[in-house]
């Protein structure tokens, strides 16, 4: 599974206004917040898979998906991280995609023989590797100060809302 971590630090009068809050409401306002801003990173990573990487792309596609980690134990409400995975049991070659692998020789077990499709029966097999095609990286690249200036957008106008 690849995973995209953004941490972000400062924001200090953000982090007191929703001190302010009460914990539950600081809560929302900062996983609702994290959400927001790990949006255009998860859009373009969508994006780069369906433009560039055309083939297979289905199920990594569907595979993006953002959760909301909070700390064990921490009542602080900004204790919490978005975390952009792609890959699952189906889709679990996301990171070939993204690294790419070497070439390399597959053997039979002694005594045994690969079955490779419309070749036959071999007791190796080659397999060519796969050239790193990275769509997550690039993503995070391109996408990366969008995502904290719509955190802290969203966070202000979440306080902004409570406070009225």
């Amino acid at each position: 599974m690849t995973t995209v971590n953004v941490q972000v630090k400062g924001l200090r009068e953000l982090e007191a206004a929703l001190d302010a809050l009460p914990l539950k409401v600081g809560e929302r306002a900062f996983s609702q917040a994290l959400r927001a801003g790990i949006k255009p990173i998860q859009d373009a990573a969508r994006e780069l898979l369906v433009n560039q990487i055309r083939e297979h792309t289905g199920n990594l596609v569907n595979s993006l998906k953002v959760r909301i980690v909070k700390a064990k134990g921490s009542s602080d409400p900004t204790q919490a991280e978005a975390l952009l995975t792609v890959g699952d049991k189906v889709a679990y070659y996301a990171n070939w995609i993204e690294f790419g692998t070497q070439a390399h020789l597959i053997h039979a077990l002694p005594g045994h023989a690969l079955k490779i499709a419309s070749l036959g029966y071999a007791e190796q097999a080659a397999v060519p590797g796969i050239i790193p095609r990275a769509f997550m990286r690039p993503a995070f690249d391109t996408k990366g100060l969008e995502a904290i200036d719509l955190f802290a957008e969203d966070l202000r106008e979440f306080i902004e809302m409570a406070n009225w």
